[in-house]
């Protein structure tokens, strides 16, 4: 939800504060796209054999890129570019994670 409540916070920064008309995304797109994002991200992160503060610090640079390139820049597909690296740590964590249960 944060890339959400950020973009409502971007969008009202520059329409109220500094009286500048920006595009945004509708907020229901935006809402999809984060749980399109966060949802996946979150599942795999939940599953890998990282320490509880390393998945915490990776979740938060994921995160940030994700509100980056969602919201502040229109570079919308690449935001979703840290899913990539998350699905081949699960895959190679996969027979180790298969073992332990």
């Amino acid at each position: 939800m944060s890339p959400l409540l950020f973009s409502y916070g971007y969008e009202f920064y520059f329409s109220v504060i500094q009286n500048i008309k920006i595009e945004t995304l509708h907020p229901s797109i935006a809402l999809f796209g984060s749980l399109g994002f966060g949802l996946p991200l979150a599942a795999m992160g939940d599953l890998m054999l990282f320490k509880r503060v390393s998945k915490l610090f990776l979740l938060t640079i994921a995160e940030a890129w994700f509100i980056w390139l969602w919201v502040v820049t229109p570079l919308s597909w690449l935001a979703f570019l840290p899913l990539i690296p998350a699905f081949v740590i699960l895959q190679v964590q996969l027979p180790k994670i298969k073992a332990g249960k």
